[in-house]
């Protein structure tokens, strides 16, 4: 397994966790999501599975159902990602 982590100059990091089938990917995420201190240092949480078929749409419109506890069934990337956005500005999260 190979974890490796990179920030954008939006500063929002990103940590990929690579390796075969089965050796434990989701489980070491799972643990690390829902750790306790995990849960205390951040104001926001989300889980949104990213399989080999990526689709950005389909991952800012989960977010964003996740955040806001309300469906989007706008197609319009751009106002999905300024929404998603205004939705994290202020926020804690991993």
């Amino acid at each position: 397994m190979k974890i490796m982590c990179e920030t954008s100059n939006n500063n929002i990091g990103v940590v990929a966790i690579l390796g075969m089938g089965g050796v434990g990917k989701t489980a070491l995420a799972q643990l690390i999501y829902n750790d306790e201190k995990v849960q205390e240092h951040f104001d926001l949480k989300v889980w949104v599975c990213v399989s080999e078929d990526f689709n950005t749409l389909r991952i800012i419109k989960t977010l964003l159902d996740s955040i806001t506890s309300k469906t989007w069934n706008s197609n319009n990337l751009d106002s999905l990602r300024v929404e998603l956005r205004e939705n994290l500005r202020g926020k804690r999260f991993p």
